[in-house]
């Protein structure tokens, strides 16, 4: 049943790309034909205008060559009748070239600014981060587990294992604990100074994807199963 919400919310999404896509099509389309019509109107070919810019290429069709016209049952009946691109039919012009014109394979990514320090662990993508203090994080990852981290080293201080599935959320309570929430349906209480988890929460029907501290004593955990729930830290109870 999880997998079929999952693989329906997944075909939902690619239908509304899909019609987005398709909008901004018939959106480019409209604007080229509205651009080719004034250009038209002069009565100009290709070869014609005056100092042709990548932009005029751009408008043309694969297949079509310099100099011939753009729309030949057209021109035909206004031939005869060139005359210059006017500040519109530039305008035009300059607007399409924005839009068609590809952006440059020999980008320069010098200016890029390099990471101070990677920190390599993990065996599947990192989900979420959370900083403990100014010298030391966590993460949370697919590969069910959650490592602490020295940001002075670069070096994985402690793996915490015990979730039986991806771990998606991660909540820092204080400088010693943390909580954290997995598709195994259950949330867990760690200390840092421990591999073991000190308590696991259970109520949620489904995956565990948001965790949020309310006080010294609460969190909320945001699940698929459509619910909010109020956890006691010291009862270890659901509230709500």
């Amino acid at each position: 049943e999880e997998a079929n919400a999952q693989a329906e919310e997944a075909w939902g999404f690619l239908r509304r790309v899909k019609d987005k896509v398709k909008g901004n099509k018939k959106h480019d389309t409209h604007f080229l034909k509205a651009a080719h019509r004034d250009l038209l109107k002069s009565g100009e070919t290709v070869s014609d205008r005056p100092n042709s810019s990548s932009a005029a290429n751009h408008s043309l069709s694969p297949r079509k060559t310099p100099g011939t016209p753009l729309f030949r049952a057209e021109t035909k009946r206004q031939k005869g009748q060139h005359g210059t691109i006017s500040h519109v039919h530039r305008d035009i012009l300059s607007q399409t070239q924005m839009r068609l014109t590809p952006q440059s394979d020999d980008t320069d990514y010098q200016d890029l600014i390099e990471p101070i320090k990677s920190f390599k662990g993990h065996t599947s993508p990192v989900t979420q981060i959370a900083a403990i203090d100014q010298n030391c994080f966590i993460s949370s990852s697919w590969d069910t587990t959650v490592r602490m981290w020295s940001a002075v080293t670069g070096e994985c201080i402690r793996t915490f294992r015990g979730h039986r599935d991806w771990v998606h959320a991660i909540s820092v309570l204080d400088n010693k604990h943390f909580i954290s929430g997995s598709d195994d349906r259950t949330i867990k209480l760690w200390n840092v100074d421990q591999d073991e988890c000190v308590h696991t929460f259970n109520g949620h029907s489904s995956f565990v994807k948001a965790l949020a501290p309310m006080d010294g004593d609460r969190f909320l955990s945001g699940s698929r199963d459509r619910t909010i729930k109020l956890f006691s830290l010291t009862s270890g109870e659901c509230l709500q």
